[in-house]
C-alpha cells in the first residue's frame, strides 16, 4: 500500500507497546466459529472509537502506525490515513466555489437543473472515496450504493415541476443517478445484437418483446429501474422517520437540498452515516439471504481509518458522534475501526479522564463490560475509548522493555489468513467430491435426529431460521434429546413417553394451540400492521429420558398461562399488541440451556419483535450461563420460578417474578417463631456447585435460623434418594419441632415414607414443610397416592399462592371473593375455565397450578409495556426493561414491583398446608404469608394471609 511518509523521530513512551497491542487486538476480526471466551456468542464484536489524546511534543503516532501497516506483506489490513484539517480546508474552498456558482446561475436565466452542492459531510465523503481507491486491489470497497444515493439526494436541488405528478422531478433525478452510477461501473462495449443472435426470426421476436416491455415501463413513469433493494432499506431504517412518507419517492424528496428545510439536520447526517456503515456491513456480511458469501468470509481484519488532527471545528468529532449515535440506536455491529488523534478531548468526554497508555488493554476490557448498559441508555460516550499518549522519551526511558523496539515488529499487524475453503474453486470442488459421503452421513443424521424427537423439517430449516432451529443433543452417553426452538407446529417438544397418564400429550396439545395462536397473530398483524407483535421465548426443560410427570405438569401449567394470555390478546376486537410465543427446549434439567442460547439463538436475538426470554425451569449453572449470554446481547430474561441467589448479577436485564431463597429462608424462620417451634430439622441432599438452587437455599436457611434462638439439627440424605431415619423410631413427641425439606421434588415421596414410617400417632410428628420445588410433587395426584405414603399433614412453600388459594371456584370460572383480587382474577378464571374445556384437559388437583399465574402475569407485563411504549417505530428491548423498573403491575399472582430491585423481594410467598397428603380433594390452606398481596395496604389476617 502507498505510504504517507514517516517522520524521523519515533514515538516512544511508556505503554506504546500496550497501545499497539490494543490496536492489533481490535483490528482482527473474530472467526465465525470461534469465540474469545467460552461464554461469548459468535460473530463480529462491537468496535470502540479509539481517541488518542496526544501531548504537544508527541511525534506523528498515526503516521508511524500507517507506515508500519504498509510494511506488512500482503494481504495487509485495509487502512487509510486522513488529515482532517486538510479535508476541512478543501471543503471550505468547495463551498465558496459553490456559492459563487449559485450567484452566477442566479444572474442568468436557465432551464438547466442547478449544480450539485458540496457533500453534507465532507469527511465521510473522503472516507468513501479513499476506501474505493484501486490501490487496495481486490480488497477495495468499490460500491457505496446506500451512501452515494443518500449523498446524491442531499446535494441535488429540484426545479419546480410543471406537471401534475410532483414525483416526476425526483424520478428524473434518480434515473440520472442510476445512469451515472451504471456508466461509472461499465466496461468496453460488447458485441452487437447481430453477432450475439444471428438468427433473424429470433432477433425479431426479441425486438418485439423489448418494444412491448419498453411500452409497459413507460406506463409506469414513476418506476426507477436500477435502484434494486435500496429503497426498501431506506424505508426500513430508523432515521428521519421514513413512516412519515407514503413512499420512497416522497422520502427521497425530503432529502433533497431545497426540500429539507423542515428536517432535522442531525437526523439527515445520521442517515448518511448509517448508509455508509451499511455499505461496509454488506461487504463484510458472511451470509446473504441464508447463503454464505465468499467475500465476507475472506475479510479477516476490520477497516482501519486513522484520523489525524481531529478537532471540534473541522468536523472530526462530529463524525465520531454520529457513528456513536448510529451504533447506539441501531445496535448493529459494523467493521469500521476509527483511531482518532488530537490534542483535545471529544466534546462528549470533556470531563472524562483519559486512561494511561500502559492501562489501554485493561481499559478495553472495562469498555466491553460497560457497553451493554451504556448503549441501552444511548450514552453520548458509549463507544469512545479515550487514551492519553504521553510525550516521547529516549529508548532508555520508556520504562517497559517491550516498548523500546516495538516499531520494528510488524508481524502482529498481519491479518489472519482466510480459510482455505474461501479460495476460488476450493469449496466447489469439495462439494463435488464430498456429495456422496454427505448423503450417506445425512441418512445417519436423519436417523439420530428422528430418534432424538426432532422433526425432519428441523434438518432443512437451517441454523438461521427464526421459526425453527433444532438439533440432537447428547445430555449424557445413551441419552440424546432434541433441543432448540420452534415457533410453529413443525416441531413439538416432549419426552415422547406417555406412561405417566398422558402428561406429555397435554404438553403437546398446548404447544399446538400456542402455535395456532402465533398464526392468528400473524394474520391479524397483516390486516392491521399498527398492532405490534410482541414476541416472547418460553424456555424450559421439555424433554427427559424417563417418564417425569412432575416436570410435564409444571411445563404444561406455564404453557397454559401463555396460551390464556394469547387467547385474550389475539382477537379482532382487541386493538393492542399481538402475542407470539416461541418455545425453546433446554433439555432435561436444563442441561443444554447454555448450548441452545450460544449456538442456536442468533436468529431470535436478531428478531426485533422478540422482547424477552421467560421461564428457565430450574436454577442450575447452565441456566445462569444462558442468562448471562442473553444479557450480553441485550435480551431480557425473566425467571418465573427461579429462586437461587446471585442471578441478578449475571445480567442487568434479568428480572425475577418470585422471591429469592433469602426470602424463603426468612419465611421459614418467621414461621418457626410464629408456631413457637424449639427446633428446626433441616434435611437436604449433598451440596454441589451445579445445583445452585439447593446450595443457596441451605446456606440462607442456616444464616436466617442463626439469627433466632431456635436450635437447628441438619441431616444430609444421599443424592437421588430420600432415605432418612424415621422420627417415630423412638417414642418421642416432636410436636414442638419443624422439619424443612430443602431438596428437589424427585425424592420427596420417598422422604415422607421414611420419615413418618412406623408412626402410630401422627400428632407426635413435627410440622413438615417442603421447599417450593415440591409444588410439582403436590400438583400430581399419582405422587400422593403411592404405596406407603402416610396420610399426614404436609406444608410447602408456594410462590404463586394467591392463584392456588383461588381454589376450585376459579376452575369453574369464578373468582374467590375473599382474595379481594379485582377484575384481573375474574378475567383469568373465566378464561382458564374456557381454555381447559377447549383443550380437553381434566383437572385433577382441585385448584389452579401456581405456574399458570406466573407466565400469565409475565406475558401481561410485556403486553402492558408494549402498549405504553408503542410509537410506530418499533419497541426497543432496553425500553421494555426500563418500563419494568419504573411501573408496578397488578397481576393475578399479586403486585409485581421492580422499582426497588429486579428480584421479587416484595412478592408474596406463603406456607400452604394440606391436612392430609393422600386426600386428593383437600385444597391447600394458607398457614403463613409474607410479601405484597394485590395492594400494598390490603387487609390481611394475623398470619399475613388474605
Amino acid at each position: 500500500m502507498i505510504s504517507m511518509g514517516m517522520p524521523g523521530k519515533l514515538p516512544l513512551f511508556p505503554g506504546v507497546a500496550v497501545v499497539l497491542e490494543l490496536i492489533q487486538k481490535v483490528s482482527k476480526r473474530p472467526p465465525f466459529f470461534d469465540r474469545r471466551d467460552k461464554g461469548e456468542i459468535r460473530g463480529d464484536q462491537a468496535l470502540p472509537l479509539i481517541c488518542l489524546k496526544r501531548s504537544l511534543n508527541q511525534p506523528d503516532f498515526l503516521g508511524h502506525l500507517s507506515s508500519l501497516l504498509n510494511q506488512v506483506d500482503r494481504p495487509q489490513i485495509m487502512h487509510i490515513r486522513i488529515d482532517v484539517d486538510k479535508v476541512h480546508e478543501a471543503a471550505q474552498g468547495q463551498r465558496e466555489e459553490d456559492r459563487d456558482r449559485l450567484d452566477s446561475a442566479g444572474d442568468t436565466a436557465s432551464d438547466a437543473p442547478p449544480p450539485a452542492s458540496p457533500p453534507l459531510l465532507p469527511l465521510l465523503d473522503e472516507l468513501c472515496n479513499r476506501l474505493s481507491e484501486d490501490r487496495f486491489g481486490t480488497w477495495r470497497i468499490a460500491r457505496f450504493h446506500h451512501y452515494r444515493l443518500a449523498s446524491f439526494l442531499t446535494r441535488v436541488s429540484l426545479r419546480d415541476s410543471q406537471t401534475r405528478d410532483q414525483h416526476l422531478r425526483i424520478v428524473d433525478a434518480l434515473k440520472a443517478w442510476v445512469r451515472n452510477s451504471d456508466a461509472s461501473n461499465s466496461s468496453e462495449p460488447g458485441p452487437g445484437v447481430e453477432q450475439l443472435i444471428p438468427d433473424v426470426t429470433i432477433r425479431t421476436s426479441l425486438s418485439a418483446f423489448g418494444m412491448a416491455l419498453s411500452l409497459l415501463l413507460r406506463l409506469r413513469r414513476t418506476w426507477v429501474p436500477g435502484l434494486g433493494r435500496r429503497p426498501r432499506w431506506f424505508m426500513n431504517q430508523i432515521f428521519m422517520v421514513p413512516q412519515h412518507s407514503t413512499s420512497f419517492l416522497g422520502f427521497a424528496e425530503r432529502l433533497t437540498r431545497n426540500q429539507r428545510d423542515h428536517e432535522n439536520e442531525t437526523e439527515v447526517k445520521a442517515l448518511l452515516t448509517h448508509a455508509f456503515l451499511e455499505d461496509l456491513r454488506s461487504v463484510y456480511r458472511r451470509f446473504h439471504r441464508g447463503l454464505p458469501r465468499r467475500q465476507g468470509w475472506r475479510r479477516t481484519s476490520y477497516v482501519m481509518v486513522l484520523l489525524d488532527n481531529v478537532s471540534a471545528g473541522n468536523g472530526g468529532w462530529e463524525l465520531l458522534e454520529l457513528i456513536n449515535t448510529v451504533r447506539n440506536r441501531t445496535g448493529e455491529p459494523d467493521p469500521l475501526l476509527i483511531i482518532a488523534a488530537s490534542q483535545e478531548q471529544p466534546p462528549s468526554m470533556r470531563k472524562a479522564r483519559p486512561v494511561k497508555a500502559t492501562q489501554a488493554l485493561d481499559a478495553l476490557e472495562n469498555w466491553r463490560q460497560a457497553l451493554p448498559s451504556s448503549r441501552q441508555s444511548l450514552a453520548r460516550d458509549a463507544r469512545y475509548l479515550l487514551i492519553r499518549l504521553p510525550g516521547t522519551v529516549s529508548p532508555k526511558g520508556v520504562g517497559l522493555p517491550a516498548d523500546a523496539g516495538i516499531w520494528t515488529r510488524k508481524d502482529g499487524f498481519r491479518p489472519r489468513k482466510p480459510h482455505f475453503l474461501t479460495r476460488r474453486g476450493v469449496l466447489e470442488l469439495a462439494v463435488v467430491v464430498a456429495i456422496t459421503p454427505v448423503l450417506l452421513l445425512g441418512a445417519v443424521d436423519i436417523k439420530n435426529h428422528y430418534e432424538a424427537g426432532c422433526s425432519i423439517s428441523g434438518l432443512f430449516a437451517g441454523p438461521f431460521s427464526d421459526a425453527l432451529n433444532v438439533e440432537a443433543y447428547m445430555v449424557e452417553v445413551g441419552n440424546t434429546q432434541c433441543v432448540g426452538f420452534s415457533r410453529d407446529a413443525r416441531q413439538i417438544f416432549t419426552s415422547g413417553d406417555d406412561s405417566a397418564g398422558g402428561s406429555s400429550e397435554r404438553v403437546r396439545r398446548l404447544q399446538r394451540a400456542i402455535f395456532e395462536q402465533n398464526d392468528t397473530a400473524s394474520r391479524l398483524h397483516a390486516l392491521k400492521p399498527e398492532r405490534a407483535i410482541v414476541g416472547i421465548v418460553y424456555m424450559s426443560g421439555f424433554s427427559h429420558r424417563e417418564a417425569d410427570p412432575d416436570t410435564d405438569e409444571a411445563v404444561a401449567e406455564e404453557l397454559e398461562g401463555f396460551l390464556l394470555r394469547q387467547q385474550e390478546q389475539n382477537t379482532q376486537r382487541q386493538t393492542g399488541p399481538l402475542l407470539q410465543i416461541t418455545v425453546a427446549n433446554g433439555a432435561e434439567k436444563m442441561a443444554a440451556a447454555e448450548h441452545v442460547v450460544r449456538r442456536m439463538f442468533a436468529p431470535l436475538l436478531a428478531d426485533p419483535t422478540i422482547l424477552g426470554v421467560v421461564g428457565f425451569n430450574r436454577t442450575v449453572q447452565q441456566t445462569r450461563d444462558a442468562i448471562r449470554l442473553l444479557g450480553g446481547q441485550g435480551m431480557m430474561a425473566v425467571g418465573t420460578t427461579l429462586t437461587g441467589e446471585g442471578l441478578a448479577t449475571d445480567s442487568q436485564l434479568y428480572f425475577q417474578l418470585v422471591p429469592p431463597n433469602e426470602r424463603q429462608a426468612l419465611l421459614i424462620a418467621n414461621y418457626a417463631q410464629y408456631r413457637n417451634k424449639k427446633m428446626v430439622r433441616l434435611y437436604h441432599p449433598p451440596l454441589d456447585a451445579e445445583d445452585v438452587y439447593v446450595r443457596t437455599l441451605v446456606e440462607q436457611i442456616r444464616r436466617k435460623l442463626s439469627d433466632t434462638k431456635i436450635a437447628v439439627n441438619e441431616f444430609v440424605f444421599p443424592k437421588g434418594s430420600g432415605a432418612v431415619p424415621s422420627l417415630c423410631a423412638k417414642a418421642m413427641d416432636h410436636n414442638d419441632e419443624l422439619v424443612f425439606y430443602a431438596g428437589r421434588e424427585e425424592t420427596f415421596g420417598e422422604f415422607l415414607v421414611n420419615i413418618a414410617g412406623g408412626c402410630h400417632d401422627p400428632r407426635r410428628l413435627p410440622t413438615i414443610v417442603a421447599a417450593d420445588a415440591v409444588s410439582r410433587f403436590i400438583a400430581q395426584n399419582r405422587n400422593r397416592v403411592q404405596p406407603g405414603l402416610p396420610g399426614i399433614p404436609v406444608s410447602y412453600v408456594g410462590m404463586g399462592s394467591l392463584v392456588v388459594l383461588a381454589g376450585q371456584d376459579c376452575l369453574l370460572g369464578r373468582s374467590n371473593a375473599k382474595l379481594l383480587a379485582g377484575s384481573q382474577v375474574d378475567t383469568f378464571c373465566k378464561g382458564l375455565s374456557k381454555l381447559r374445556n377447549e383443550i380437553g384437559y381434566e383437572q385433577k388437583a382441585p385448584w389452579v397450578g401456581e405456574r399458570v399465574g406466573g407466565t400469565y402475569d409475565a406475558a401481561g407485563m410485556f403486553i402492558q409495556a408494549a402498549k405504553s411504549l408503542a410509537d410506530g417505530s418499533g419497541i426497543h428491548r432496553a425500553a421494555v426493561g426500563q418500563w419494568f423498573r419504573e411501573n408496578p403491575f397488578r397481576g393475578v399472582t399479586g403486585l409485581i414491583d421492580f422499582r426497588a430491585s429486579r428480584i421479587g423481594f416484595t412478592r408474596n410467598i406463603a406456607i400452604l398446608n394440606i391436612s392430609n397428603i393422600r386426600d386428593l380433594a383437600t385444597q391447600p390452606v394458607c398457614d403463613y404469608l409474607i410479601g405484597d398481596l394485590y395492594e400494598k395496604d390490603q387487609e390481611r389476617s394475623e398470619n399475613g394471609c388474605p
